[in-house]
């Protein structure tokens, strides 16, 4: 079973509103991880078309705070697939009032299993790379997902 990389993308858009903040008036990160966990599981989910589960986050790193009224934008997309597992890296941005996007967290690297009703992993599709950017890029996650596996 083969499946085209590019399926397992998403992005989420929100405005940060007074109860998502701290009492500095600046967007909790627990919130924005969250929102990044959620991109991550719809981009994995479209990919394999099976449940998935959280496995692992790495490379968080906040930039800058954000503000009530900011929007943010989630972008998550799928760049290594193993047997069971995916890698989805994912950035944030924040705009105000339709002006420019700025960087929050550049990105961080979610991986993802693919389970079955139990809660055990399941194999999910081949990928079909299709451009040399997703080819890069899966080259890129195969590395990730090594270092992580020697770190564990």
């Amino acid at each position: 079973m083969h499946e085209v990389i590019s399926k397992g993308q998403a992005e989420l858009i929100d405005i940060v509103m007074p109860g998502q903040t701290n009492h500095y008036g600046t967007l909790f990160g627990g919130v924005l991880m969250a929102q990044m966990d959620k991109a991550a599981n719809i981009a994995a989910t479209r990919y394999c078309k099976r449940d998935c589960v959280t496995v692992s986050v790495d490379n968080m790193v906040f930039q800058r705070p954000v503000k009530i009224g900011e929007v943010i934008i989630v972008t998550a997309r799928l760049i290594y697939v193993g047997k069971t597992s995916m890698l989805i890296r994912v950035k944030a941005e924040s705009e105000f009032l339709g002006n420019l996007r700025q960087i929050i967290i550049p990105c961080a690297d979610f991986v993802f299993v693919a389970v079955d009703k139990s809660g055990q992993p399941i194999p999910v599709p081949s990928p079909v790379l299709s451009t040399s950017e997703e080819q890069r890029l899966f080259e890129r996650g195969k590395e990730i997902k090594e270092n992580l596996r020697r770190i564990c």
